[in-house]
């Protein structure tokens, strides 16, 4: 349960990464998306 859960959150991350490079968002705009996506991940 809890390795789904995780690959599930590793899968949902790559997906925003690559949205985010379709989009061609300036790298300091994913590195702060990444960063509070990490802070929600590990919180929840």
């Amino acid at each position: 349960m809890i390795l789904e859960v995780h690959l599930w959150r590793l899968s949902s991350f790559f997906k925003i990464k690559s949205i985010l490079k379709n989009k061609k968002i300036k790298h300091q705009d994913t590195k702060n998306i990444f960063e509070i996506g990490y802070l929600i991940y590990t919180k929840i």
